[in-house]
């Protein structure tokens, strides 16, 4: 009965042609089993559909859209599919933005980094986790950390951090976000803000014993603040600590980029449209430009040069 029903629904509409074309893949592909969808045959599904599209964008949208269809027809029409966010935004692609070669973290990979900010025995580890749990909700690269300070406004719920620079020269700007991310609130985040203010420097320095295999057996603190080596094996760390090895990394387009694309992708995988998942994790517009001119010290605390604008970045909720 639900088969027939799903074979008939192509007439209807485009959601409701996807019964038909899953079918016809799934013959194709030789799924004896194709009801319900899991992750696996959805993944070669989608694929198959975007390599075969004929519009004027490539295939660049097909995804999107047959995403969008597999939720209408599972949430309104009883289509049998196992897909819930996480496999969903595992197939996100990679964000289209000014470092297109970075995969972003799956929100399970955000969710375990906030669970061993607390829970891992080593402090290393947990500050490693801290600083990707950061990076993902800041919607920061690696380098941004370099030189970052937490500002004086900072307190227990409100998260509000100095950066040294931006790539395209601006300095001391600011960034910020509630100090609370998917499994509530950051509770490491009160005594990470503490030790930042009384060292001067946002996050420390992490070294291993072997740069180009860093493993987490030998990661220690030094003293003095991070340098983008520091930062580019604290990354490596972070994705070997949810079970990704660098192999792997390097194969999925993990880096120090990679949390740059978290909350566009996360308002993706909430089928938000595409001109707020575009907004959703960007710098604030005029945000990166140079001060128009350097102004004395900063009257809220203190900065020589002023700050740029204050980058507060839109949640999905």
């Amino acid at each position: 009965m639900e088969l027939a029903r799903l074979q008939g629904c192509r007439r209807r509409g485009r959601s409701f042609r996807v019964g038909g074309v899953v079918l016809a893949f799934c013959r194709k592909a030789g799924v004896r089993t194709p009801w319900p969808v899991y992750s696996p045959v959805f993944a070669s599904f989608l694929d198959d559909a975007s390599r075969r599209s004929t519009g004027s964008k490539g295939g660049a949208t097909v995804k999107h859209g047959l995403k969008v269809a597999f939720l209408h027809m599972r949430d309104h029409f009883g289509l049998p599919a196992e897909l819930d966010a996480p496999v969903l935004f595992n197939m996100t692609p990679v964000y289209k933005g000014d470092s297109d070669t970075a995969t972003s973290p799956s929100i399970w990979m955000v969710s375990e980094w906030e669970r061993l900010s607390v829970s891992h025995g080593s402090a290393v580890i947990r500050l490693v986790c801290s600083v990707a749990v950061l990076a993902s909700w800041l919607s920061l690269r690696a380098v941004h950390f370099v030189g970052a300070t937490v500002l004086a406004e900072s307190n227990e719920d409100d998260i509000r951090v100095n950066l040294a620079r931006d790539k395209d020269g601006s300095t001391n700007v600011w960034a910020g976000c509630d100090a609370a991310g998917l499994l509530g609130r950051f509770t490491w985040w009160p005594a990470f803000m503490a030790c930042a203010k009384r060292d001067g420097f946002l996050v420390p320095c992490i070294t291993v014993s072997n740069p180009k295999n860093p493993d987490l057996a030998s990661a220690t603190v030094v003293p003095g603040g991070a340098t983008s080596a520091s930062m580019k094996s604290l990354w490596e760390l972070a994705f070997v600590a949810v079970g990704v090895p660098i192999a792997r990394q390097r194969a999925l387009r993990f880096t120090g980029h990679s949390a740059r694309h978290f909350l566009p992708c996360l308002a993706e995988v909430l089928m938000w449209t595409a001109a707020l998942r575009d907004e959703v994790g960007r710098w604030a517009t005029g945000a990166a430009n140079v001060p128009a001119a350097p102004a004395a010290a900063c009257r809220r605390c203190g900065a020589p040069g002023g700050h740029a604008r204050l980058r507060r970045r839109a949640r999905p909720p």
